[in-house]
């Protein structure tokens, strides 16, 4: 018994390591096309259900170390912001489990897309009036800059008008009209919320 949960945890591991390679050498995903499954996030545990975890006004259910581990595993460029991420969030009532798993979905942490260059957290479209901006998208002069971005977005666009949960959200925020799968998206981020909660 011994021996074939040893080899069972080899194969874990090694499932893990092809899993993180093929994150490393990945392209920039097609408009519309879903990220990695959780199973290629560092810090993967399968998702269960309930809990309340749909809710992105809330208490945190991530822990803030956790947060930044996550980010530096990942090889993230924003490494070493995770307490920055959290504080923003915890101060605007976000829980900031949603915020990761949205910077996980479009940009794989920043590693991937435009989110390199314009160190933003969520792909937040140029809007009249913004400073700068980078191929249509809000650009920021560090990741820190973005996360209070994306804290204010949703407090002053969303939970006002009464979109509180990963399921009012994502649509709006990523409509199917611009090309994304709000299904698919939901799905992806609220499996990186499950398993990444507290215990």
């Amino acid at each position: 018994m011994r021996r074939v949960m040893l080899l069972l945890g080899s194969f874990a591991l090694l499932w893990g390591l092809l899993a993180l390679a093929i994150c490393a050498g990945a392209s920039v995903p097609a408009a519309g096309t879903p990220s990695p499954g959780p199973d290629q996030v560092p810090g993967h545990r399968a998702p269960a259900a309930g809990g309340g975890l749909d809710r992105v006004q809330g208490p945190p259910t991530i822990d803030r170390a956790l947060i930044d581990r996550l980010l530096c595993q990942a090889h993230s460029p924003a490494c070493g912001t995770g307490e920055a991420l959290s504080a923003d969030m915890v101060q605007a009532g976000i829980n900031p489990a949603f915020a990761l798993a949205v910077f996980w979905h479009e940009s794989q942490f920043g590693r991937l897309g435009v989110a390199r260059l314009t160190h933003s957290l969520g792909n937040i479209r140029c809007t009249p009036g913004w400073q700068r901006c980078l191929g249509g998208y809000r650009w920021y002069p560090d990741w820190p800059a973005s996360y209070a971005d994306f804290a204010a977005l949703l407090t002053r666009e969303y939970f006002p008008r009464g979109l509180l949960t990963v399921e009012q959200i994502l649509p709006v925020y990523a409509p199917a009209a611009d090309g994304n799968d709000p299904a698919a998206y939901i799905h992806d981020v609220l499996s990186h919320m499950r398993q990444w909660r507290l215990v």
